[in-house]
């Protein structure tokens, strides 16, 4: 825990659970003027298809999606990691990812705290 909210790693079986709050972060998000590819006014209904995209992704094993939540159960940031196969790693017995690339962080303007996604960004997550 830090500063009132915990970073965690969320897994492939409660990834389709948080799609509704995860979209609210990134309307949130759009609608505060974030550059995160989307512009305001964001559907809902297009926040809730990315973020559909993203837990397929992280079901396949693609992803890595952290969030930091707020003592509250509330979202406040979220971070994604894209996985990055090592040399040698080539069909489904492949060796695990070797590394990996921050392709999305964000913090909704209610959070007031951005540095969430610095701290998960730079933090260890076993995969």
């Amino acid at each position: 825990m830090n500063q009132g909210f915990a970073i965690r790693r969320v897994g492939a079986d409660e990834v389709e659970a948080l799609v509704e709050p995860l979209a609210d972060v990134l309307i949130d998000c759009v609608e505060g003027g974030a550059s995160v590819s989307f512009m305001w006014p964001l559907p809902r209904e297009r926040a809730l298809s990315f973020w559909r995209d993203v837990a397929d992704g992280v079901r396949r094993g693609e992803r890595l999606l952290l969030v930091a939540q707020a003592q509250t159960g509330h979202i406040d940031g979220t971070v994604q990691l894209v996985l990055a196969p090592g040399p040698f790693s080539r069909g489904p017995s492949a060796p695990r990812p070797r590394s990996a690339s921050v392709c999305w962080c964000s913090t909704p303007s209610r959070a007031a705290m951005r540095s969430a996604c610095t701290s998960a960004a730079a933090g260890s997550v076993s995969a």
